[in-house]
């Protein structure tokens, strides 16, 4: 039905809700999270955002009410019980299988052993950016979901086998940035030319020296939103929980360059032990451009040598950014 004044829709709740489990149950039986619980997938689903989105675009809407969306919440919170973030590592550990999931996803994308070493998960960190708007193993999300720095929490092993530490870090960075972002000042900035060499990681944001209760601590790099590259494909964006060996002295990152990151590197020199992570996946979105608009830089684009053979005469770039990689099949 169409939207009333305010754009507050009309729709009754048991309309709303009847199209909200359809929409649930295509989530489950379609998506790769099938594999797990129901539980799972419906908590990914909606973390997204996603589920509210369809539900809003089937209904005719421009927007749910805020009553029906409460509503919805309260069906969600009842199928899937008691939520990740509310519950203990053990309760994680022995109720959703968390840290096997953790470890199975985070090596199906390639993330270990590849940018991080392998490591006993011994921790639950959480990650949101706002309502239903989690960073839940490997789930989808868009940029703009994720615009402004997140909270966090996290929940300790209480194994004897896994003693906590005093201090700990966390550090989001997206490992799939195409090389050439780094190649120098320049290049940073999108000013350049040239092909595309591999990936490497950009750090996001870095967090040092806090308490067993994620507070305090030392900010040592400011929090940047995720930034994948048109062209790029989708990018991961991690978050890296690390128990201390005791106060660290981490250097602030004070420019583009400065965030050139190696995972390995860093857990190496700081003697940083990972217990914990967390990670979603972000395709570009226009608010990729608008940030680069915003921050007066150029914004890098990668077109593969078939699209350069095809589009480039329908949709010309300028040359400085004309990035070309190598087609693949």
């Amino acid at each position: 039905r169409p939207a009333a004044a305010g754009g507050v829709d009309v729709t009754d709740a048991a309309t709303a809700q009847k199209v909200f489990g359809e929409i649930m149950e295509e989530q489950r039986q379609e998506s790769y999270w099938g594999r797990f619980t129901k539980k799972s997938i419906i908590e990914s689903a909606y973390a997204d955002g996603g589920i509210v989105s369809e539900l809003e675009a089937r209904l005719g809407l421009a927007r749910l009410s805020d009553s029906i969306r409460i509503r919805l919440s309260q069906i969600f919170m009842s199928m899937i019980g008691k939520r990740e973030v509310d519950m203990t590592f053990e309760e994680w550990e022995e109720e959703e299988q968390g840290p096997q999931k953790m470890h199975f996803m985070a090596s199906e994308l390639r993330i270990l052993p590849r940018i991080v070493p392998r490591f006993r998960i011994t921790a639950k960190l959480h990650v949101s950016f706002g309502d239903y708007r989690d960073v839940f193993r490997g789930n989808n999300m868009h940029p703009e979901m994720a615009s402004d720095a997140p909270l966090f929490s996290f929940a300790l092993s209480q194994d004897p086998a896994a003693p906590p530490a005093d201090k700990y870090t966390v550090v989001a960075f997206d490992p799939d940035v195409p090389a050439l972002d780094h190649h120098d000042a320049e290049t940073a900035l999108g000013g350049h030319v040239g092909k595309y060499t591999g990936r490497v990681s950009r750090l996001h944001w870095a967090v040092t020296n806090m308490d067993r209760q994620a507070q305090g601590g030392d900010v040592t790099c400011e929090y940047l939103q995720p930034l994948p590259a048109r062209g790029s494909g989708v990018h991961k964006f991690v978050f890296l929980l690390c128990a201390q060996p005791g106060t660290v002295d981490v250097p602030s990152v004070t420019s583009w360059n400065d965030r050139v990151f190696s995972p390995s590197e860093f857990l190496a020199r700081h003697q940083l032990r990972p217990v914990g992570i967390s990670f979603a996946r972000m395709p570009w979105t226009p608010a990729v451009t608008e940030y680069f608009e915003s921050a007066g830089m150029p914004e890098p684009v990668y077109i593969t040598e078939k699209e350069h053979e095809v589009n480039v005469k329908k949709t010309p770039l300028p040359p400085t950014k004309r990035w070309r990689m190598p087609f693949q099949e």
